[in-house]
């Protein structure tokens, strides 16, 4: 009776049996998707002998003839309990066989993909605040840069968002969770892994929104009382301008004193290269923090620097902490407050008129029709010109 073998797995190919009669009674054949080119690898004496040449094939070690050697390595032993030599050597064309298709990890598949999106043969050039995001959202990544993609389950995915979801904002997770779906519609077409589980990664609950409180109109003349401060300077200057607090330190962000207005931004389209006209109010603070024609922000100390000293400012005249974006929208919140017309505000914002064709494209501004409408936010204590 003739013995019985284990059933191979899906796509691994088929060891089919021709007949007892036949010296070589094993047909050794390579999966379906791949028959079309080699019906046949070869004909082999032993079951055993066609599994080991099955494995090398898929390990790529594979060559015509390579079952005759391996029926000379091996010969003594087929029949025996110990096939030592045809067991190595399956065991080493097995352990190839798994690093040729999980050999990727994720930072390797990383580096790989943000060449495509943004280097220099790119489709389309993308902003250096997208290549920022992406980068922010690799770094969320971490304990799984040097994880081999193939190894990394959905369960494990999936935990890693639902633990950011509980320490970062939506915007933040939403960006992680869209790079690992992108890393896997790079890799898997490119066979640098062979399952797509970024398709089954969902977004998580996030920690409730972090809404920026402006400053109100008593606050202001707080600031507006201890503007000597270098610090309250600087945060002045940032409530009556309404730019981001990264675009202030921008190697392209210009202060034009004889014409008066700032022009820059970051973030997006609309945002960048907008012009902002000096509030008179702030002229003065402006010339302040002007040294030898360069412009010294944030008393020429890092965001995250000033960050702390805002706060420690802020505690000392008793007022409430707030973070600088609260500058921005305490800018949005004066324009509004001082009947700037809405397009206006938009425009000095830097946002997207969206689908109004007739602002979004053809509306335009001169600096002066805009300096009319934010000179018409009034300064506490008479500050204003």
């Amino acid at each position: 009776m003739r013995r019985k073998y284990p059933r191979l797995p899906n796509g691994y190919g088929s060891i089919r049996f021709l007949g007892a009669a036949r010296s070589r009674p094993y047909a050794v054949q390579p999966p379906e998707k791949d028959s079309a080119q080699q019906k046949v690898l070869c004909y082999v004496s032993d079951w055993m002998i066609g599994f080991a040449v099955l494995t090398a094939w898929h390990a790529g070690t594979y060559y015509p003839g390579l079952e005759d050697e391996i029926y000379k390595r091996t010969r003594s032993n087929i029949n025996g309990n110990n096939p030592e030599e045809l067991c190595k050597r399956m065991i080493r064309d097995y352990s190839r066989m798994n690093h040729r298709r999980s050999g990727c990890t994720v930072g390797e598949i990383y580096e790989l993909f943000m060449d495509w999106k943004y280097g220099e043969s790119a489709a389309r050039l993308l902003s250096p605040e997208s290549r920022a995001a992406t980068e922010a959202a690799f770094e969320l990544l971490r304990p799984y840069h040097s994880r081999l993609m193939d190894d990394i389950t959905i369960h494990e995915w999936q935990n890693r968002m639902n633990r950011l979801g509980k320490q970062y904002s939506r915007s933040t997770v939403r960006n992680a969770v869209g790079l690992v779906k992108n890393l896997y519609s790079y890799a898997v077409p490119r066979e640098l892994c062979r399952k797509d589980f970024g398709r089954y990664v969902v977004m998580p609950r996030t920690r409730p929104e972090q809404h920026y409180e402006p400053f109100t109109d008593e606050e202001l003349s707080v600031l507006w009382r201890s503007r000597e401060d270098p610090v309250v300077k600087m945060i002045l200057i940032m409530c009556y301008s309404g730019f981001r607090v990264s675009a202030y330190i921008q190697a392209d962000f210009e202060t034009n004193l004889e014409e008066g207005y700032f022009r820059g931004g970051v973030k997006t389209e609309t945002g960048r290269n907008r012009t902002v006209p000096i509030h008179s109010a702030i002229m003065p603070l402006v010339k302040s923090v002007c040294e030898d024609g360069h412009t010294v922000w944030f008393t020429g100390k890092s965001i995250s620097q000033f960050r702390r000293d805002m706060k420690t400012t802020l505690r000392r005249l008793g007022l409430k902490e707030k973070t600088p974006h609260s500058c921005r929208h305490t800018f949005s919140r004066l324009c509004e407050s001082y009947g700037a017309r809405e397009a206006d505000r938009k425009r000095m914002l830097g946002h997207s008129f969206g689908n109004d064709i007739t602002n979004g494209v053809y509306g335009h501004r001169t600096l002066e029709e805009l300096r009319a409408e934010i000179e018409k936010i009034k300064a506490p204590d008479g500050s204003s010109q």
